[in-house]
């Protein structure tokens, strides 16, 4: 098993808080930080940000010590997160994978896919 800032250096390290482009994109998914799964899926995608396959283990280990659960509740929170954003913005979850829905994607799919669409929208606006 890896050491979580051995892969992922100081993405949460720095104050363990996502970042505000990233909550406000979770936000426009209908996902409210009332919900548990929030700031779970917002660290899980900062994390991933500088990934581009694998690692999510490490990510996992790390977020269930930091929020006090096991992996497995872990990813039963980021996926509930998920299915809301799925059933509430449809539309919007295609465009973010980059193809039409029938069922919500999986955690690690959905969290790779924001990871490299926010990144997209990063570099779009750093060339305007």
């Amino acid at each position: 098993m890896r050491d979580f800032y051995g892969i992922y250096g100081a993405t949460l390290k720095g104050g363990d808080r996502m970042r505000a482009r990233t909550r406000d994109f979770l936000r426009s998914l209908n996902i409210g930080p009332w919900l548990i799964g929030f700031n779970m899926l917002g660290d899980a995608i900062d994390a991933a940000e500088g990934q581009h396959s694998g690692g999510l283990i490490g990510c996992y280990d790390y977020l269930s010590s930091k929020y006090g659960r096991d992996r497995k509740r872990l990813d039963d929170d980021i996926r509930r997160a998920v299915g809301i954003a799925w059933r509430e913005q449809c539309h919007v979850m295609g465009k973010v994978m980059g193809r039409p829905l029938n069922r919500p994607p999986s955690p690690k799919d959905f969290i790779y896919a924001a990871a490299e669409y926010l990144n997209q929208i990063e570099e779009e606006e750093m060339m305007n």
